[in-house]
């Protein structure tokens, strides 16, 4: 289970020292083979590797079975590095115009044929997640 919205006042530390949470209001499963593909992408990004991201967008649901190399060309994998780069370099989404960049997002999959990169709905929880934890480590 993946909760999506983790701040302080959606959670609470009970006294035996557990974990309770009070809004279950967005959350999400996420499967292990799913979790094991993501801890993989990191891995990747972390390490660099962008010439496995075109396999990863597939595995995670981004593109298509087959698609990989049409990804590489429409300036997906580029963009995406570009993105990666510029967080993993420190500061988080400071150093990003994020609205910028969601709108990229959307014109990169508008402009794949047939709809080629497409944003899996489970990610929006991920993005989610991750923006309400940055948000707090940040302030």
């Amino acid at each position: 289970v993946l909760h999506c919205d983790p701040h302080p006042g959606n959670l609470l530390r009970t006294a035996e020292g557990k974990l309770c949470i009070l809004d279950w209001g967005l959350v999400t499963t996420i499967s292990p083979d799913l979790q094991l593909t993501l801890i993989e992408h990191v891995a990747h990004l972390t390490a660099e590797d962008y010439a496995k991201v075109p396999n990863d967008l597939v595995r995670l649901g981004f593109v298509p079975e087959g698609g990989e190399t049409d990804i590489e060309s429409s300036g997906v994998v580029d963009y995406l590095t570009f993105v990666y780069s510029t967080w993993n370099s420190g500061g988080g989404a400071s150093k990003l115009d994020v609205p910028a960049l969601l709108a990229r997002v959307q014109e990169l999959t508008a402009e794949t044929e047939n709809g080629l990169f497409q944003i899996p709905p489970y990610f929006a929880y991920i993005a989610k997640s991750f923006s309400v934890l940055e948000g707090i480590g940040l302030s």
